[in-house]
């Protein structure tokens, strides 16, 4: 029989994992619970499979629990399970987030279970899409042993790819996601409002910027991060740049920062191509100022 799996909180991560995990016959996805009756119903719905519960002593015992809930709300998850004795010994609990370890589900050891976390490098922002693109996403794993034997195969089988991750290492390594990721968006955002500034309509702005940035991050990663450096920080056009940041200063102060700050990391990697202008690269850096990444 197939491992029986109970999820305590409903949002787009879970409904995304526990569809899959239904379609490929993984996991028996058997209880779903969320502060929000309506969440965990929305969750049965969306993956075929499941029972809705509204409260946690309605959990009957599983093979592996998921804590899907807030980061904030995980350790709290788990010592509400542990008091209200929810989880049966040998019992695999795991969490997904990016930041957090194992050791957050600490409250349940009395229980003898196993603990680990999975974190997906993926984005959940709409759960009908990612059933068909998760596959490929790699997913960073901790905890005990005894857990990821059972939690590394689950993935696997849904098109994840699993690599080892230190608990110690965690917070960089969620870092590194946030600046990749989230910040990326960010970015775009402010890319859009300058395009806007300058006349061009969000929507063609949109369009004009897919190619170039699917481009530029090809190069990037494809190749590195030197080698795809291109525009007027490279190049050590201090006109351009003194320009731009005069024109921000006048219809978009609170990009000039953003601006000057992602310059003077610019400057850095701009520093490390052969071709580039060390005088030219000097002004840019007195025009940008100080920075953590500047000359040492």
């Amino acid at each position: 029989m197939k491992p029986t799996l109970n999820i305590i909180g409903c949002g787009k991560l879970a409904k995304t994992l526990a569809a899959l995990w239904h379609r490929r016959r993984c996991l028996v996805l058997q209880q779903c619970y969320s502060r929000s009756y309506g969440s965990a119903r929305a969750l049965c719905d969306f993956a075929g499979a499941g029972k809705a519960i509204g409260e946690l002593e309605a959990f009957k015992d599983a093979d592996i629990w998921l804590i899907a809930t807030p980061d904030a709300a995980i350790a709290d998850t788990a010592r509400e399970l542990a008091e209200r004795r929810r989880v049966g010994t040998g019992a695999v609990v795991f969490h997904c987030s990016g930041a957090l370890t194992s050791a957050h589900l600490r409250p349940l050891d009395t229980f003898g279970v196993y603990r680990a976390s999975v974190h997906p490098i993926h984005s959940f922002a709409d759960p009908t899409a990612s059933l068909a693109s998760f596959g490929g996403s790699y997913c960073a794993t901790e905890g005990d042993h005894a857990a990821l034997m059972q939690l590394i195969p689950a993935f696997q089988q849904i098109g994840g790819l699993t690599f080892a991750i230190e608990a110690e290492a965690k917070t960089l390594y969620h870092a590194g996601s946030v600046i990749g990721c989230n910040y990326l968006v960010t970015l775009l955002e402010a890319s859009l409002r300058s395009f806007e500034a300058a006349g061009v309509e969000r929507e063609l702005a949109a369009k004009l910027l897919l190619p170039i940035m699917h481009n530029t991050l090809d190069n990037a990663l494809t190749r590195s991060p030197v080698a795809a450096l291109t525009g007027p920080i490279s190049r050590g056009d201090i006109a351009t740049v003194e320009s731009q940041l005069a024109d921000l200063q006048a219809v978009a102060p609170d990009l000039v920062d953003l601006y000057a700050t992602l310059g003077r990391y610019t400057l850095a990697i701009a520093r490390q191509q052969e071709a580039s202008d060390a005088g030219g690269l000097d002004d840019l850096e007195e025009l940008l100022g100080d920075g953590p990444m500047g000359r040492e």
